[in-house]
């Protein structure tokens, strides 16, 4: 095998089929941010549905130019996209045989700050966030511990943490949070006997022996701006939306530049491309990955710096004569894939402070740098990230 150099995970969820696909929610930002956070020779998984949701929450306490910058990065429909993408969510689970996913919203809110009425009901009745009232002032601590120990629930302990020492202060007000999990197992399994060491090239570093599944399963396959696809399938419930991973090998050390195809044009050429089906016989390593990501400054370099600025911040859609700006946007996530299937979670903090300024019979071998996306028909991105070498566990 050669190379894993990178592997990108995106996870779409929607319910339109490929012949009258429509944009998926929040797709431009998820694509903006891919070029943003990835970096060469490194692993990576992050979930954009998760931030995006994060930060549609936080737009609609945001006003006048601070409101602008975020539609500029976000999208200008960020708001009703993110809410149709929890309802689209709501859709492919629950259902027999259909994939465990779970998405949670909350608001974690200083108890002696004044939260505007069409604030708390906007995130309450459109995202589902309802508002815990909390002491940051008098006991940051025990209020950063509670805020983890919520989101190591949502995510069935997979992510632990979430918030650092030091993150919660006495000057906090206000945590958005959005939490996702995901477990769904293959259409068609791979054995474990059939597991074995493989040849895999790193780019940089030559070839490695990595464990890695083989099996004939029932796919979609095709090929895009000289990459290799193919769209492996998940269960699903019944008459709910289909969910797949989508593997994306590029040639030969164009890794990055394929994943600039995503950056500029989105996922929907990808999977329109990944349209022949049948039989195909697969080698895929075994991986699990897990990050974390500070994303202050790269939100701010993608066009909405007043929102971290405590001078120029206009938050109060969320508090008035508050003085709120976004001090810090922590997301982290893990992703696990084996012979079963995915395991996948991701949580974003929006953490909001007050007065102190804050700057902040086909074959495909993935053998090579590829890319992959676990998605339905439509392209809603739930999870990205790349893989530099799957022998790092």
């Amino acid at each position: 095998m050669r190379t894993l150099t990178s592997l990108a995970l995106l996870a779409a969820l929607t319910t339109a089929a490929h012949a009258d696909r429509k944009p998926a929610p929040l797709a431009r930002f998820s694509a903006k941010l891919h070029g943003a956070v990835t970096k060469p020779g490194e692993n990576l998984v992050y979930s954009p549905s998760s931030i995006g949701i994060a930060l549609a929450m936080t737009r609609e306490g945001a006003t006048r130019e601070t409101a602008a910058e975020m539609d500029r990065v976000l999208g200008a429909t960020a708001g009703p996209e993110a809410r149709a993408l929890l309802a689209s969510l709501a859709l492919a689970t629950g259902k027999p045989g259909a994939p465990e996913l779970a998405i949670a919203n909350r608001l974690f809110g200083d108890e002696a700050l004044k939260i505007e009425k069409p604030f708390l009901a906007m995130t309450r009745d459109g995202y589902g966030a309802p508002l815990e009232q909390v002491t940051f002032r008098a006991k940051p601590e025990q209020a950063r511990a509670g805020i983890n120990a919520w989101v190591d629930t949502q995510t069935r302990g997979k992510i632990k943490d979430l918030l650092g020492p030091g993150v919660i202060t006495t000057l906090t007000r206000l945590v958005l949070v959005n939490a996702i999990y995901l477990k769904a197992r293959w259409k068609s399994p791979f054995e474990k006997r059939d597991t074995v060491a493989a040849k895999f090239e790193v780019a940089g570093a030559g070839a490695k022996q990595v464990p890695t599944m083989h099996g004939a399963v029932g796919a979609s396959w095709g090929s895009y701006a000289g990459a290799r696809l193919l769209d492996l399938p998940y269960r699903s419930g019944g008459d709910g939306p289909q969910l797949s991973m989508l593997l994306v090998v590029p040639q030969r050390g164009k890794l990055e530049a394929i994943e600039a195809t995503y950056v500029k044009e989105g996922l929907a050429g990808f999977l329109a491309a990944a349209s022949t089906r049948g039989e195909v016989s697969v080698a895929l390593p075994t991986f699990r990955i897990a990050s974390g990501l500070s994303l202050g400054n790269t939100l701010a370099a993608l066009g909405m710096p007043r929102a971290f600025d405590a001078d120029l911040a206009q938050l109060d859609g969320i508090a008035k004569g508050a003085r709120l700006h976004i001090s810090q946007v922590i997301h982290r996530a893990v992703i696990e894939v084996d012979e079963h299937g995915t395991e996948a979670a991701a949580a974003t903090a929006v953490v909001i402070t007050t007065d102190a300024p804050s700057r902040p019979k086909h074959t495909f071998a993935a053998d090579r740098s590829f890319a992959y996306f676990i998605h339905d028909e439509q392209g809603v991105v739930l999870f990205a990230g790349r893989v530099v070498d799957p022998s790092r566990r």
